[in-house]
């Protein structure tokens, strides 16, 4: 024997060689992902982390009472030139809220110009204006709902401890009155 292991089935070793991925595969596989980027985005709407354009679905008046709503929403600001992101949101009521806390969050400037946005919740969008909830009791309300709905779950899952610790800063600085804002959704008025 040269030091080698001897694997009592030559079939499954031949396999798991074959299996092994090489720097040459994972380079390819990395260029793959990179380039189907802009082919996932050319068809609408924000993929994971980067964003999107236009988001594409069937449109439909708001309920007038907002159930639960999936962890990730997408919305779409800059009507004329459509960008869409994906976001964590809470409904209470009849609105649904999203939060900031980046400054530099290209998002929010569209906001400060044009507040009508478009959601995107499971396949239905919504047409709805974003407007900056400056009421305490409502805030407090909002954050709340956002700490039940995302800081607690990171907690109870058992998750990453990093990724979970991570959440929860992002969550923190993101509902922290000084530094974020948070936008409550709700139907368009008409002009």
């Amino acid at each position: 024997m040269t030091g080698r292991f001897q694997h009592a089935n030559p079939r499954a070793a031949t396999a798991a060689t074959t299996r092994a991925e090489t720097p040459r595969r994972r380079r390819a596989r990395a260029l793959a992902i990179v380039g189907a980027l802009p082919v996932a985005a050319a068809c609408g709407g924000p993929l994971g982390p980067f964003a999107g354009g236009e988001l594409s679905g069937d449109v439909a008046e708001p309920p007038a009472q907002w159930g639960a709503v999936p962890d990730a929403i997408q919305m779409e600001v800059r009507p004329p030139q459509p960008y869409s992101v994906n976001l964590w949101s809470v409904a209470l009521g009849p609105h649904l809220y999203v939060a900031t806390g980046r400054e530099d969050s290209a998002w929010k400037e569209h906001l400060a110009v044009d507040n009508n946005v478009r959601v995107r919740v499971a396949a239905t969008v919504y047409e709805l204006q974003a407007v900056v909830v400056g009421d305490r009791g409502e805030r407090r309300r909002v954050v709340d709902a956002y700490m039940r709905k995302y800081a607690s779950a990171a907690e109870d899952s058992g998750g990453f401890a990093p990724i979970r610790k991570r959440r929860q800063r992002a969550m923190r600085g993101a509902l922290d009155e000084k530094s974020g804002l948070i936008y409550r959704l709700a139907p368009r008025q008409p002009p």
